[in-house]
C-alpha cells in the first residue's frame, strides 16, 4: 500500500529530491526550502534511519513521513507561513538546487493577494491602541526571521500597509479588535443562563474564554479517569486549540460572535460563517486557510500549531481527557464542535466526602470498607451507609463477598 501512496504524493509535487545518510545534515536545509517554494517530497535512504531536530525550523511546519525498510518519505506542503528559516537563514529551491534568496526573492515570498478581511487596514493613529506587550512578542519573532537590520519590519512583513495596521495586527496585538471589526468578540453562556461578552486581542480571547469554561466546571464535571488538576490542563489544551481555530479561521464578513455555551454535559463552540470550497472533513497535505495574513503571523506568535496538527493533538487530547470524540459540524451557516464527557457520574453532584472518596479510588482502583473509615475518620455504620449509597446511585459497584469485598468506579 504504501509505495501506491507515495507515487501518488511524488505526482503532485513538482520539487523532489534523494538523499542518503551522508546527506543528513541537509535534510532540514531541504525541507525549509521545499516549505518556500511550493512543497516537495524527500526520499531518504539510510539504513539507520534519521535524527533531527525539526524544532530548529521557524515558524514550524507540519512534516509527513512514511516509512520503508531503509527508505523514508518526507512530504512537505507548500508552508502557508512563509518565509521557513532554519539556524535564521531563509532557503529556497529552483532549478533543482538550494537556493539563497535575494531581498527580492524575500519580499515576493510574503506577498499576498490581500482579499482576506485579515488582511485590510484600519485607519488608526497612535499607540494606545495595541498592547506593547505583544507588539514587542512579534517583533521579536519578525526579526528573528528577516533580520535586525531590516528597517519597519512590520511594513516589510505586510502587517502594516500605507502607514495603517492590518486587522490582523489589530486582532493579535490590538486592546479591543472589536471597536473596528464587527462581531470580534465572544459571548460565553454559562448552563444557569448566564450571558457575559469576552473582549480583547486574540490571545486575550483565547485565555479569557478558556479560563472561564474551566471556572465554571463543578466537581462533577471535573471528575474523569485522571486527577483534578491533570483533566483541567489536558481539556484546557483542547479549548485553546479550538477557541484559537474559530478565531483565526471564522469569517469576518459575518458580523456575528463566536458564541461558547456551557452545558451540564457539554461544552459547544459555534464559529460563525463557513466558505464556499471548506471541506466537513480536512484534506491530508491542504488546509482551507479563511484569513491567510492571520493564520500567518498566528503561527508565529505561536497561538495555533502548523497546518494540521492542532486537529490532530484535539482528537489526541480528547482521549487523554477521557471525553468522547470531538464532533465537528456545519450548523446555522457555522461550524460548531461540541465537547462532551463519557462518565456516567458526571450528572450527579458529588459532596466535598465524595469528591475524596473517588480522588482516593483514582490512585488505587478500589477502596475497602476499611480503607473508608479509615480515609474518612468515620464509624463501620457511616462507611458502610456510604459505601451503599454510592452503589445504589450508580457511582460505585460491588466486587467480592465478605472480606473480600471491594469498591470500584463504574466507567
Amino acid at each position: 500500500m504504501l509505495p501506491e501512496i507515495i507515487g501518488g504524493l511524488i505526482e503532485q509535487f513538482e520539487n523532489k529530491v534523494q538523499l542518503s545518510c551522508r546527506d543528513e545534515s541537509k535534510l532540514l536545509s531541504y525541507i525549509v526550502a521545499f516549505a518556500n517554494s511550493g512543497g516537495g517530497i524527500i526520499t531518504y535512504r539510510c539504513e539507520n534511519g534519521y535524527y533531527f531536530d525539526k524544532n530548529s525550523i521557524e515558524p514550524p511546519i507540519e512534516v509527513s513521513i512514511f516509512n520503508q525498510g531503509e527508505l523514508s518519505y518526507f512530504v512537505i506542503p507548500d508552508g502557508p507561513l512563509k518565509p521557513y528559516s532554519i539556524d535564521g537563514k531563509i532557503l529556497l529551491f529552483a532549478d533543482g538546487r538550494l537556493k539563497v534568496p535575494t531581498r527580492d526573492d524575500i519580499v515576493s515570498l510574503v506577498k499576498l493577494p490581500f482579499r482576506d478581511v485579515s488582511s485590510e487596514t484600519v485607519p488608526l493613529s497612535g499607540e494606545r491602541f495595541f498592547d506593547h506587550t505583544l507588539v514587542n512578542k512579534l517583533r521579536e519573532n519578525l526579526e528573528k526571521i528577516w533580520g535586525i537590520g531590516i528597517s519597519n519590519v512590520f511594513e516589510r512583513s505586510g502587517l502594516i500597509r500605507d502607514g495603517k495596521p492590518t486587522k490582523t495586527l489589530i486582532f493579535l496585538t490590538g486592546k479591543r479588535p472589536d471597536l473596528y471589526v464587527a462581531g470580534a468578540y465572544i459571548v460565553f453562556r454559562s448552563s444557569g443562563g448566564e450571558i457575559e461578552k469576552l473582549t480583547g486581542c486574540i490571545p486575550e480571547l483565547i485565555k479569557k474564554a478558556s479560563q472561564l469554561v474551566l471556572s465554571k466546571l463543578t466537581e462533577v464535571e471535573i471528575y474523569q479517569s485522571l486527577s483534578l488538576n491533570r483533566f483541567r490542563d489536558c481539556l484546557n489544551h483542547i479549548l485553546v486549540e479550538i477557541i484559537a481555530n474559530a478565531l483565526i479561521h471564522r469569517d469576518y464578513t459575518v458580523p456575528i460572535p463566536i458564541t461558547i455555551s456551557y452545558l451540564e454535559k457539554e461544552i459547544e463552540i459555534w464559529n460563525p460563517g463557513v466558505t464556499e470550497g471548506e471541506s466537513d472533513v480536512p484534506k491530508p497535505f491542504s488546509v482551507y486557510i479563511r484569513n491567510p495574513l492571520l493564520y500567518r503571523f498566528a503561527g508565529l506568535m505561536g497561538i495555533i500549531r502548523s497546518s494540521g496538527a492542532g486537529l490532530s493533538q484535539v482528537n489526541k487530547n480528547s482521549l487523554l481527557c477521557n471525553l468522547n470524540p470531538i464532533v465537528f459540524e456545519k450548523f446555522h451557516g457555522g461550524t460548531l464542535a461540541k465537547i462532551s464527557v463519557k462518565s456516567s457520574i458526571q450528572s450527579r453532584r458529588l459532596n466535598e466526602r465524595e469528591r475524596k472518596l473517588l480522588d482516593y479510588i483514582k490512585n488505587t482502583g478500589y477502596i475497602t470498607r476499611k480503607d473508608y473509615e479509615k480515609l474518612m475518620g468515620v464509624s463501620e455504620r457511616t462507611a458502610r451507609l456510604d459505601l451503599s449509597n454510592l452503589v445504589k446511585r450508580g457511582i460505585l459497584r460491588k466486587v467480592g463477598k465478605g472480606k473480600n469485598t471491594i469498591y470500584e468506579l463504574i466507567p
